[in-house]
């Protein structure tokens, strides 16, 4: 009887190796796919700046065309008189 106590509770801690073995390398893995999606997001966002910046210099282009545009017409009003 103890013997089957024992024989249980030594399959019981094998069993427990054998899962922690399983969980360290589960997790082993997904601290692998946690750097790649890291890597993933600091490129994403990099572009991000990118495109931000972009558009900043694309609004301050309109801004200028615009203040261009109405000298332009206030030019042409002037002249017409």
């Amino acid at each position: 009887m103890v013997q089957l106590l024992l024989v249980l509770i030594l399959l019981a801690i094998i069993g427990l190796f054998l899962f922690s073995i399983r969980l360290f390398f589960y997790m082993k893995e997904l601290f692998l796919k946690a750097e790649e999606i890291e890597a993933e997001l600091i490129k994403v966002d990099k572009r991000i700046s990118k495109l931000t910046d972009e558009l900043s210099r694309k609004e301050d282009e309109i801004k200028f065309l615009q203040n261009q545009y109405k000298v332009f017409v206030k030019a042409l009003k002037e002249r017409e008189r």
